[in-house]
């Protein structure tokens, strides 16, 4: 079971100077997940992940980002591993020399 908990903080002040390095920073966001497989979690089951957004979020859309966010790096994970990219030295740059060499 997981358990998943967003909170939203929209006073910014505990942040100190990453404030006014942020000038359109709105939303201070945590995330706190919890996997339990027994009849009690341990600590290493315990998630708390921080975000900062330039977007007024509900603790709502904290949630579903990071949820959406999931997704997309499950896709990543599919590239690397299933289909090798990551060992892959193919560039952008050097595309058409590697096709002449084909």
């Amino acid at each position: 079971m997981e358990t998943r908990c967003a909170l939203i903080n929209t006073d910014l002040s505990v942040l100190g100077d990453l404030a006014y390095d942020w000038p359109e920073l709105k939303t201070m966001g945590i995330m706190v997940s919890v996997r339990q497989e027994g009849k009690h979690a341990e600590e290493s089951d315990i998630s708390v992940r921080y975000y900062i957004s330039s977007k007024a979020l509900t603790a709502k859309e904290l949630h579903d980002a990071t949820r959406s966010h999931w997704l997309i790096e499950s896709m990543h994970w599919q590239l690397d591993v299933g289909l090798k990219e990551d060992p892959c030295r193919i560039r952008v740059d050097d595309q058409g020399e590697i096709a002449n060499v084909f």
